[in-house]
């Protein structure tokens, strides 16, 4: 590997398991041919290329919209072990105030197939549930979210509007003993930060299922 004297401020851990899942989608879909991965000369950017099954033409205007996923043809291949056949992923509601925390857990679990809303305060996470709460899944949600709101607080005021035991996931790098009563909450985990991906996709998938 080249040295360099460039720097990138991120999410080490993150940015990690970010580029892992981009590989594992590019390996996953690449039958003949082979994958690419490559810095970018002129500027702090990694380019992933493979020679897999690609997106049909018909869709590439609308891969970067939100919410919108690319129809899967039947003869691709099926995602990793965690997929169940004929079933969607849960759609995600991740609310975080710290944007690049946000947009991360928004990168990767787009990339991991999921449908994700995300909200920076409880109460835009409330306005966007209030449009899309019939099509939200779960909610991933910091617990200190400000204005004296937090996690738990928020996923009990969506479950009211909601009339449902919506299942979430909150996070926390904070190691105070009033986090411990989580637990007691029903179909609420506590994950705490720096958050590691599989462990949240693996949370994800065990709500989901037990909300199912």
């Amino acid at each position: 590997m080249q040295e360099t004297s460039e720097c990138l401020s991120t999410d080490r851990i993150l940015f990690r398991q970010l580029l892992q899942n981009l590989l594992t989608n590019a390996l996953q879909y690449t039958r003949t041919g082979g994958v690419t991965v490559r810095r970018e000369p002129e500027a702090l950017a990694i380019r992933v290329t493979d020679t897999g099954v690609g997106i049909p033409a018909g869709e590439i205007a609308r891969v970067f919209d939100e919410y919108y996923r690319v129809p899967t043809p039947g003869n691709r291949p099926r995602g990793p072990a965690l997929d169940r056949p004929g079933l969607a992923k849960p759609a995600v509601l991740v609310v975080e105030d710290d944007a690049a925390v946000r947009d991360a857990l928004k990168l990767l679990l787009s990339l991991d197939g999921y449908p994700t809303w995300v909200a920076e305060s409880a109460a835009g996470a409330e306005e966007l549930f209030a449009l899309h709460g019939a099509e939200i899944d779960v909610v991933i949600s910091d617990y200190q979210l400000g204005n004296g709101r937090n996690g738990v607080e928020l996923v009990e005021s969506l479950r009211t509007v909601a009339g449902r035991d919506l299942p979430a996931v909150i996070l926390s790098g904070d190691t105070s003993p009033v986090l411990a009563s989580i637990h007691t909450v029903s179909r609420v985990v506590l994950l705490r930060k720096p958050v590691n991906a599989r462990q949240l996709i693996l949370k994800l998938e065990e709500l989901f299922g037990a909300a199912g």
